[in-house]
């Protein structure tokens, strides 16, 4: 249901298997936010802003596709 936006990965499967739920998501490459900051230390306030602009941009784009992400990390 969500149209394609770099700021969100598809779902590729969902389903249980052996009374386990799962998801299966499109690969993504790069790092983490946990990686950049153990290996280039704290981010400048401007590159901060310019992540938090990008994530807040993807959870835009999936409320107006109707869907509330409930696990943001």
């Amino acid at each position: 249901r969500l149209p394609p936006h770099p700021a969100l990965t598809r779902t590729l499967a969902a389903g249980e298997q052996g009374g386990v739920m799962h998801l299966t998501m499109e690969y993504v490459p790069g790092r983490t936010v946990r990686q950049v900051l153990a290996e280039d230390g704290p981010l400048t306030v401007g590159d901060a802003a310019r992540l938090f602009a990008d994530v807040a941009e993807g959870l835009h784009a999936a409320h107006r596709a109707g869907i509330v992400h409930r696990d943001l990390k």
